[in-house]
């Protein structure tokens, strides 16, 4: 008697049931490692971007920090145009060096304080004299993918980094107009600034992408893990509040002391401007007996210091009208209150 080994109909259809959830399964679960990879990326472009731009986290290679772009040229970058369409915004200037920015270099500070500076009531003295500041754009700060168009940046997802000038009219979201993924604000300064959409040569103080649907929460409301808007915040590891310290006074007292920092000027009005230099100053008069260190605390809410290397320089001159000078010193800014390790000192009579 033959016995019949095939699958009866019920079988086959248990069979193909099985498969299809299985399959499902499998889809669900690559398609959830997908957005999970491009989440991943997304969020480390956004690193990228932010260490591009203020050196945080630091970037460091061979012991030599990387230059960022706040470092050299003393500001935050500025949401710019793309080409002849104005209703687009990006970071060209981490890949295309800005108008009325130098290419990198040494400046004298001798007789060379830029407008930004004067404006502020700082007159140029022999103590710049021998002040060489390293400053000026050496870019591309970005390094783009093999064959990207520059400026473009993508996410995960594919979707570029630019967004929709607001200065060009309303959003209209359900049009496909394109969300805002660079954010600044009219004073970009750090100090309780708000979100709002940036507009062509705005300080770009926020970034972000914008999750799977490429749409913003603000318009559409709470989203799951691979829709979420995550953000960074350049602004906030840009800015130096102060820079302390200790200077050693001269033995004849009362003295003056003078203590200086050198940077890249934040703010230039012309070419010519774009490559003199900015100091920040502070200076006060002392009437106790000399030859002791006393603190100072260098601050400037007008044109705020960044993050990066400068250089600092101290004077000191007593009732007798003698002058002494320090040697100028290169330091490295910190976001925040920087602390000068060692005293400064004033001993040489030349500038």
């Amino acid at each position: 008697m033959r016995r019949d080994t095939g699958f009866t109909l019920l079988e086959l259809v248990l069979v193909l049931s099985i498969l299809s959830v299985a399959t499902l399964l499998l889809t669900q679960s690559f398609s959830g490692y997908q957005h999970e990879q491009r989440v991943r990326r997304s969020n480390a472009l956004l690193a990228e971007l932010l260490a591009a731009i203020s050196g945080a986290p630091p970037v460091a290679a061979n012991g030599t920090e990387q230059p960022f772009f706040v470092g050299d040229l003393g500001r935050l970058p500025r949401a710019v145009t793309n080409g002849n369409d104005r209703t687009q915004l990006t970071l060209g200037e981490l890949v295309e060096r800005p108008e009325f920015a130098p290419e990198y270099g040494v400046f004298s500070a001798k007789t060379n304080l830029c407008a930004r500076a004067r404006a502020d009531g700082i007159s140029p003295l022999p103590m710049d004299n021998g002040v060489m500041v390293p400053m000026g754009w050496r870019g591309p700060y970005l390094k783009l993918p093999p064959g990207a168009e520059s400026p473009w940046v993508r996410d995960g997802w594919g979707n570029a980094m630019v967004s929709k000038n607001a200065a060009e009219g309303r959003l209209d979201f359900s049009a496909g107009e394109l969300p805002n993924r660079l954010l600044g604000a009219d004073w970009a300064y750090g100090d309780g600034v708000a979100e709002q959409s940036a507009t062509n040569g705005m300080p770009v103080c926020f970034i972000r992408h914008l999750g799977a649907d490429g749409l913003s929460e603000l318009t559409e409301g709470p989203a799951d893990s691979y829709d979420r808007d995550v953000s960074v915040a350049p602004v906030s590891n840009a800015f130096v509040r102060a820079v302390s310290g200790y200077i050693r006074l001269p033995t004849n007292a009362p003295a003056w002391a003078v203590v200086r920092v050198y940077g890249p000027n934040p703010d230039p009005v012309s070419e010519a401007d774009s490559s003199r230099v900015m100091a920040w100053e502070w200076r006060e008069k002392f009437t106790e007996t000399g030859g002791r260190s006393v603190p100072f605390v260098l601050t400037n809410r007008t044109a705020r210091m960044t993050a990066g290397q400068r250089m600092i320089r101290v004077c000191t001159y007593d009732s007798g009208g003698v002058t002494n000078y320090g040697n100028p010193i290169p330091v490295r800014l910190l976001p925040g209150t920087s602390v000068l390790n060692e005293t400064l000192t004033a001993e040489s009579s030349q500038p």
